[in-house]
């Protein structure tokens, strides 16, 4: 009801004002009792809080994707070229492989990597020594076009610890050749 002599204007505004006010202390009266009730159920009821807390579970949302806006872009897959890796004893590409060394050897080792004929793909090498050491022969190779064999580096001291040497060629990321030399006692 209007006061006598006020204008509609004014009451609506004095009743507006009245609801804003109410919602406010209701939202703050609301927070409030939230953070007593929290404060409770972990000071005083710890165990049996944390207990509820695990056993409620809450459903995983639904993801809507439009596929009917979407666009899909092939990716361009470069064609990884395998090649092979070998170990000889010499620094010849014909020479007899490794695939053992004695632990008290101190034979150099050359390592050789073969690519196919009429293609020619630039490479790193990776060497996991025994112990679990990661070394990098380096980055900057190429494979002979001809398909000949291309003598990459020499391992030295390489028989130091028993187990496995792995040697990977990448190309990027991908190992697209391997070989491995075992170190006996």
């Amino acid at each position: 009801m209007a006061r006598p002599g006020a204008s509609p204007a004014s009451s609506l505004l004095s009743v507006a004002q009245r609801a804003f006010v109410s919602g406010c202390f209701g939202c703050l009266g609301a927070g409030v009792g939230a953070v007593l009730a929290l404060v409770t159920s972990f000071v005083f009821l710890r165990p049996q809080a944390v207990a509820l807390i695990r056993r409620v579970s809450v459903p995983p949302l639904p993801i809507v994707i439009n596929l009917q806006s979407a666009t899909i872009v092939p990716e361009t897959v470069v064609p990884v070229t395998p090649v092979e890796v070998f170990v000889t004893g010499e620094q010849r590409a014909e020479a007899v492989r490794v695939t053992q060394v004695k632990l008290a050897s101190r034979q150099p080792l050359f390592v050789f990597v073969r690519g196919p004929q009429g293609k020619s793909a630039s490479f790193a090498v990776r060497v996991t020594l025994p112990d679990g050491e990661v070394k990098t022969l380096g980055s900057a190779f190429v494979t002979d076009p001809a398909g000949k064999a291309v003598c990459i580096g020499e391992l030295t001291d390489v028989s130091d610890v028993e187990g496995t040497l792995r040697i990977d060629v990448l190309s990027g990321t991908a190992v697209v050749g391997s070989t491995a030399v075992t170190v006996v006692p």
